[in-house]
């Protein structure tokens, strides 16, 4: 046996023996022999330690063949030999420095687990197995921990009192990882809080233990489920220790095991002790709520961080709003205006209850809003998903919930990070949902004010400022909203200045095109000089949009909008920002008729053509009107003429340009003028026009008496002509025919 060290061998030569000793009779006289020379085997067990205590399983498994055989043996008298050479032998042992072998190492590397079995077999007291003597050299093993508790286990007494029989070895005795594991795993026993302390307090036995419950459960779920319903404490001590490796390593461990069970019904329920943590560091360790303070210090950080990763996939994850709600304000009161990462990641998680959850409360939603404006800094990795994650949640909750509206648009320092997001043009994750937000916005009163007088107050902060964005937004607030909110954009001339003038932006949408037009008349009214000013100041933008009035290529719905801003343009400067170069309308009649050729024949395009050409004809009808309102500046004059020809240009109702037709009498007659609109055939257009009832000729026939005295006879005969096909229907085309040139 001395010159034997494979273990295998070992055991299958003491299975042979055993066989030989159940062919023999049961008072075995070698059996006898080998107890005669225990004496001499002792010394030899202890000098191959690692593996000599498997001496004992001959005797183990003698004394289990029957019934008979445990007599004879019991009546060798072994087991206080076996117990006093443990209690005796094995300590000056470990102290000879010639063995080299310290007690420590001695404790987790033997392996008494044939001692134990022989104990079981012989029915030995446990009492003398627990003897602090005899049980110190038992409890820190790596390799015997089963057999031992198992021995343990016969005994519900001794079992009971087991924390105590090992308190009992001594202020120096440490607990095997393996025995933690086994006891916790496999066995109805609550781990006390003083062993948390004494034997698992350190680092790298925590690492141990867990190793040691990872080996064991693997991927088993109800192993997990049963460790974590029983041992509350030890897992707590575990997945919030103060060693970041172990907190990785726990979470290492329920992935293990998450497709196989339901590990958030487990987990969710420990986030109350979180508040515990927070208020442990902040009342002992006030260094932790500097903002520059490692995010690692907050010993819950991993497992927030991991239910923050499964909450978006937990289909009843609103089971677990009320333990995070309650958590997140019970810290927020606790460590008011300092920083906490444990609160960061419960507000993570509410904000994805936010988008999933059917309701959520006022207070939560402040909570929330607290901590990202409080307790992160603006350069927090977090910030912008934070950020990006209540602008989801705060558009889902806005019809669902009766979030106050001071939470729904919080107040400036927050809203400003949300803002600059939107209207920036840096393009981040946040902006989209950001938009989307203010958009969300406009759908109530309350919220369209509020929400409107922070964005004006943003922009004016915004250097690189996303006109369109702007634009985009405001689309989705009434009138009345922006009316009343006048004051908070006149403060910023700035920004009135921007959302005046840079409409070519935004010139393929003519949705949003015709919703600014309408908050531009709004504005010139209050302020007509500051829109003249902004005009003057950004010329290029707006020479941009007259040229896009002027290109075929574009869609003529977003151009008849943008017509009804430049109009506005040149009421408000008197027609200084006309451009001469070309004539306007004659754009608008061209594509307009392509337009309605191209969808003659099928009846849904029709349909649309009727109410684009009553839309373009309307603004038509408005421009020109405009250009003879204002038709003493000199940039007017030179084109009015054309440009009112274009006007009447194929339009054969009067109906259409019922505001033109009246305003055609305010005409300032003079030579050169009358010369352009009679080289224009302007007269000839309108008198061909079908009379309606509600459209009066009054002004044309003013306009056309005004230019008898330019009139050639010719031409004069071409309108009577015009007009005569129409005496019957309208008394101003039937007084056309008595009209004659002046001498």
């Amino acid at each position: 046996m001395t010159e034997c060290t494979n273990k295998s061998i070992k055991l299958k030569f003491a299975d042979l023996i055993v066989e030989s000793f159940k062919n023999m009779p049961t008072d075995c006289v070698l059996l006898i022999v080998i107890v005669s020379q225990m004496s001499d085997w002792y010394p030899i067990i202890l000098k191959n330690w690692r593996n000599g205590f498997d001496f004992f399983k001959i005797f183990a498994d003698f004394a289990a063949i029957d019934e008979e055989h445990l007599n004879f043996f019991n009546e060798l008298d072994i087991i206080p030999g076996v117990l006093s050479f443990v209690q005796d032998s094995i300590q000056p042992f470990v102290s000879d420095k010639e063995n080299k072998s310290s007690a420590e190492r001695f404790k987790r590397l033997c392996d008494m687990t044939s001692i134990f079995k022989l104990f079981e077999a012989t029915k030995t007291p446990l009492s003398e197995l627990t003897k602090p003597s005899f049980f110190k050299w038992c409890i820190n093993s790596e390799k015997h921990p089963a057999a031992l508790l198992k021995l343990l286990s016969t005994d519900e007494s001794t079992f009971s009192k087991l924390d105590k029989l090992v308190d009992a070895c001594g202020s120096g005795t440490k607990l095997s990882e393996y025995f933690i594991s086994e006891i916790v795993l496999n066995y109805v026993f609550k781990i006390p809080n003083s062993w948390l302390h004494k034997y698992i307090s350190q680092g790298s036995e925590q690492k141990h233990v867990l190793r040691a419950l990872s080996d064991q459960i693997t991927d088993n779920y109800s192993l997990f489920a049963t460790f974590a319903n029983s041992q509350s404490q030890l897992l707590c001590h575990l997945m919030f220790s103060s060693d970041k490796e172990v907190r990785e390593d726990f979470i290492s461990l329920v992935k293990k095991v998450e497709s196989k069970g339901d590990v958030a019904s487990i987990l969710f329920p420990f986030v109350e002790r979180i508040f515990g943590l927070s208020k442990f560091l902040y009342n002992s360790k006030p260094e932790y709520a500097k903002k520059n303070a490692s995010p690692e210090l907050f010993h819950g950080l991993q497992f927030l961080t991991y239910l923050s990763e499964i909450a978006p996939k937990l289909p009843n994850l609103f089971d677990y709003l009320p333990i995070v709600e309650k958590t997140l304000y019970d810290i927020v009161e606790e460590v008011r205006l300092k920083r906490d990462e444990h609160a960061i990641l419960l507000a993570t998680i509410g904000l994805t209850m936010m988008r999933n959850a059917p309701q959520i409360s006022s207070e939560f939603v402040c909570d929330i809003e607290y901590v990202i404006t409080n307790m992160m800094c603006s350069d927090h990795k977090n910030l912008d998903n934070c950020l990006r994650g209540l602008c989801l949640g705060l558009i889902e909750q806005y019809e669902i919930s009766n979030i106050k509206t001071e939470f729904l648009v919080p107040d400036i320092q927050l809203s400003s990070f949300i803002f600059k997001g939107a209207l920036s043009k840096d393009i981040k994750p946040l902006k989209r949902p950001a938009i989307d937000l203010l958009k969300c916005y406009g759908k109530r009163y309350g919220t369209a004010s509020r929400a409107l007088k922070l964005v004006y107050g943003v922009m004016d902060k915004i250097v690189n400022l996303d006109i369109p964005a702007v634009y985009e937004i405001l689309n989705c607030y009434s009138n009345d909203v922006f009316k009343s909110n006048l004051q908070s954009l006149f403060a910023s001339p700035k920004v009135l200045a921007k959302i005046v003038t840079q409409y070519y932006s935004i010139k393929e949408d003519a949705d949003v095109l015709s919703k600014m037009a309408s908050f531009l008349s709004i504005i010139i009214e209050k302020q007509d000089l500051n829109v003249r000013l902004a005009l003057t100041e950004y010329e290029p933008q707006v020479l941009s949009l007259l040229r896009f009035l002027s290109d075929d290529r574009s869609s003529i719905q977003c151009r008849a909008a943008a017509l009804s801003i430049v109009k506005q343009w040149i009421k408000v400067t008197h027609g200084d920002i006309y451009q001469p170069s070309d004539t306007i309308l004659k754009h608008f009649q061209i594509t307009h008729n392509k337009y309605q050729e191209e969808n003659l024949d099928e009846e849904k395009s029709s349909e649309v053509s009727d109410e684009l050409a009553k839309v373009v004809n309307d603004e038509i009808d408005s421009f020109s009107e405009c250009l003879i309102e204002v038709q003493e500046s000199h940039k007017i004059q030179s084109c009015l003429s054309n440009e009112l020809a274009a006007s009447f240009e194929n339009t054969t109702e009067s109906s259409l340009r019922i505001k033109t037709l009246k305003k055609l009498c305010e005409i300032i007659v003079n030579e050169p003028l009358a010369r352009n609109i009679l080289e224009s055939k302007l007269l000839q257009k309108v008198w061909a026009l079908q009379p309606s009832e509600n459209a009066s000729f009054e002004g044309a026939f003013t306009l056309t008496k005004s230019f008898l005295p330019f009139m050639s006879p010719y031409e004069l005969n071409e309108i009577k002509e015009l007009a005569s096909k129409f005496a019957e229907a309208d008394s101003f085309h039937k007084e056309i025919g008595n009209l004659q040139n002046s001498p």
